[in-house]
């Protein structure tokens, strides 16, 4: 998700690095071409919400200075939503940033508990909302003074307003448990593998074509070879990006 979105800011002045870059994400698709989401009844928890940022997380690798915000909806443990998008403007702070996600998130969860009501599911009365930042749950609990923090008033009365009426809980969770967190930065190889298997399955057996040529998928027992797709044109003095070379 958020390789793709760095990409994408680089379609219009690609450089070398991008290629590779881009070659890499392909690779990793092709690999994961037998997991897919899979729903059935799941655990019960019912519908729950995670909430993250990184304020400016992506500043050291391409100058960015907006924020990213994370949104994970998970209903009885399968993931139904998420969004992963740069906040508008630019957030001065962590606790800036993390407010902004938070409210964005309850909006989400509200708009789909409505929802969910309306199709017959049970629905929880309380949505209970998962975040890690101290800075997000102390304005919640209206525990932090206003002085420090003018600029997030509306936004900030609103999650109060909403935690006093009963329509949200919120949760404090561990950064590293944090499902949203998947959806606002670039993670380890380790933990970007644990994230992606906790959302998908192996749901089909992927055969692989004996070829020379091809490429193999590394990591995924599923998949063992991908078929030789035909190269890509030259552009200018650019060698051949194509990801079979």
């Amino acid at each position: 998700m958020v390789a793709a979105s760095l990409l994408g800011k680089r379609c219009a002045n690609p450089t070398a690095s991008c290629m590779k870059a881009a070659k890499h994400v392909v690779r990793y698709l092709a690999g994961r071409r037998a997991y897919g989401f899979v729903y059935g009844e799941g655990d019960g928890t019912g519908l729950v919400v995670w909430s993250d940022s990184d304020c400016a997380g992506t500043y050291a690798i391409d100058g960015e200075l907006r924020s990213r915000m994370g949104i994970s909806i998970r209903f009885n443990g399968y993931l139904i939503g998420w969004i992963s998008k740069h906040i508008t403007g630019i957030m001065v702070s962590s606790g800036e940033a993390e407010i902004f996600a938070l409210s964005e998130a309850i909006r989400q969860a509200l708009h789909l508990r409505y929802i969910g009501e309306e199709v017959g599911l049970d629905m929880p009365a309380k949505i209970p909302v998962m975040v890690d930042a101290a800075a997000a749950l102390a304005f919640a609990e209206n525990t932090m003074g206003v002085g420090r923090m003018k600029h997030l008033d509306l936004r900030s009365a609103w999650i109060q307003e909403m935690k006093n009426c009963g329509k949200i809980q919120l949760i404090k969770v561990d950064g590293t448990s944090n499902d949203a967190d998947f959806f606002t930065k670039i993670l380890p190889a380790g933990e970007f593998r644990d994230a992606a298997n906790s959302m998908t399955q192996v749901i089909a057996k992927v055969q692989p074509k004996a070829a020379s040529g091809d490429i193999q998928a590394r990591g995924h027992g599923e998949l063992e070879s991908l078929a030789k797709v035909p190269k890509a044109r030259e552009v200018g003095s650019e060698t051949d990006i194509s990801v079979n070379s």
